[in-house]
């Protein structure tokens, strides 16, 4: 058997391959792929007929055009195009569309939800996290693909939007808060910057509880409310190991502590909390 696997990166439109790609398909004898795509027909159209065939290994000689989840075996790869960094993620794209194909879709991620979906969304944040924890970098790097594939997963299903107006948001809103990197204001002025940005960006919002989810661990929701309400609920300047390994011990202590506190006096320390947050509210 004489293949040559033709691989192209997702990044690069379908058909702007190489020189030495195009001399390869117009030269073989047989082309083939296992299912159409928008690669197929590129090379269609450029005038090079297309096999469907179920596996390389049903070509005995000829150009394989590669589909993402072929086994490939031992043929020779030729690089028809470069993708730039990044460009992996528009594979996961791709494989994402295949999951919701219409034909040979997957029957459980064709039914899924926003609803459905969000509980898998919490998890991954959590296993991600203490894969920060772990300080392994091979987990972390697992996790970080797991939890990628959430908000593709939420962008595809959407009839609202999708993957790329996501994208565009985000780019958007980062170049409009970071003037210092995108613009000409001074990086001295970052947060000033920051805070006037983003608060014409909110100013819909009437209360510092606005924009903050109800559902956060109460800890995590008490530090975001006090963060928006420091200048009023401010109580000292802050300490001379302000943001040292030091001090992180020690407030860790004292919160265990409160905890243990609430548990012998059999009050809710989660609960507590919120409340605690809520009477400051009001």
């Amino acid at each position: 058997m004489s293949v040559t696997v033709l691989r192209a990166s997702s990044a690069v439109a379908p058909g702007l391959y190489s020189g030495a790609a195009w001399k390869a398909l117009f030269a073989a004898p047989t082309v083939a792929a296992s299912r159409e795509s928008e690669a197929t027909e590129a090379v269609v159209a450029a005038g090079v007929d297309v096999k469907v065939l179920g596996s390389v290994r049903d070509l005995d000689e000829g150009v394989w055009i590669e589909n993402e989840g072929d086994d490939l075996g031992e043929a020779e790869i030729l690089e028809a195009s470069w993708g730039r960094r990044g460009s992996r993620v528009l594979d996961l794209v791709d494989t994402v569309d295949a999951l919701h194909g219409a034909e040979k879709g997957c029957p459980w991620h064709k039914g899924q939800t926003h609803q459905t979906l969000s509980r898998f969304l919490l998890e991954e944040t959590y296993e991600t996290l203490e894969a920060i924890d772990g300080e392994s970098a091979e987990d972390l790097e697992e996790e970080l693909g797991d939890l990628l594939f959430q908000p593709i997963l939420h962008a595809r299903i959407a009839g609202e939007f999708d993957i790329d107006a996501v994208a565009a948001g985000i780019v958007d809103k980062i170049v409009r808060r970071h003037p210092h990197v995108f613009g000409d204001a001074e990086a001295e002025d970052l947060y000033e910057n920051w805070d006037k940005i983003k608060g014409a960006e909110k100013s819909h919002r009437t209360s510092p509880a606005d924009g903050v989810p109800k559902n956060l661990p109460a800890l995590a929701y008490a530090q975001k409310i006090l963060q928006r309400t420091d200048s009023e609920w401010a109580v000292s300047e802050h300490p001379e190991n302000y943001g040292s390994a030091a001090m992180a011990e020690e407030v860790g202590e004292k919160l265990l502590e409160l905890v243990d506190e609430a548990r012998k006096g059999g009050v809710d320390a989660e609960t507590a909390l919120r409340q605690a947050v809520a009477r400051r509210l009001e």
